[in-house]
């Protein structure tokens, strides 16, 4: 579905920009938007893999363990708004939202329990751990009319994002044991801000709706020690199709 969706977007694209090069007058033309928001739903596509480590007594020794947890290239909702507050020049907001579930790993050294200094390597993985992502988009636009039915518009700002992701932050040893009884799940809640810059492409098909497809490139990072390198990278290139309005 998100290869077609994808080739959809781009084919979309070209037929857009084909035509306009056709239609489009040497003259600059300015935009006659007062207001224009947008409905799309496409993906992110940064894939990743966050490392944690720790450390833990037991049996008067110590038990380690490090685990694994990735996000993948998954869907997203994506809704836009904007107001033109001086020739072709608007001011919007935006909101995304993406998620993703994964199964995690963990790989850990217990000690044994009766013998010092004769740990056992266990491993074992964890299922439905959530990465919800969500995201505020502050943006400047350069709103730009090629024809009376195809726009450009080229826009960057502030992105605010909300992370919710569940992590292997530690393990339970059975009494006596040397096997992992379970694996303990954290959720970090964290925010941060980073940056964005796009384009969006729109073609009316009647006189204020249409069709449209994006692409935007949204990054942030938030320190936390909770991940190894003491930080955890957010967003990633983007892009969507979807419908497009303006009054």
């Amino acid at each position: 579905m998100k290869p077609v969706l994808f080739r959809v977007g781009i084919l979309v694209a070209g037929v857009l920009v084909a035509g306009s090069v056709r239609e489009a007058s040497a003259q600059m033309l300015q935009s006659t938007d007062k207001v224009f928001a947008g409905l799309s739903f496409g993906n992110q596509t940064k894939a990743r893999t966050y490392i944690m480590s720790g450390s833990q007594p037991l049996y008067d020794e110590i038990a380690s363990f490090e685990s694994q947890v990735g996000i993948g290239s998954e869907s997203m909702l994506d809704l836009s708004a904007g107001i033109r507050v001086w020739k072709n020049v608007a001011v919007g907001l935006g909101w995304s939202n993406y998620s993703d579930t994964s199964t995690g790993t963990m790989a850990a050294s217990i000690p044994d329990p009766l013998f010092f200094d004769s740990p056992h390597a266990r491993s074992t993985t964890v299922e439905g751990l959530e990465h919800k992502e969500q995201q505020i988009h502050l943006s400047v636009y350069w709103l730009q009319p090629l024809t009376d039915k195809f726009d450009v518009a080229v826009f960057a700002g502030p992105t605010l994002f909300s992370v919710k992701q569940d992590i292997l932050s530690g393990i339970t040893v059975p009494a006596g044991g040397t096997t992992i009884a379970s694996a303990t799940t954290t959720t970090l809640d964290e925010s941060a801000t980073g940056l964005h810059i796009g384009i969006d492409l729109r073609y009316l098909i009647i006189k204020n709706a249409g069709i449209g497809a994006f692409a935007r490139y949204a990054i942030g990072k938030f320190d936390t020690t909770a991940i190894d390198g003491g930080s955890m990278e957010v967003g990633g290139f983007q892009y969507g199709v979807g419908i497009r309005v303006r009054f």
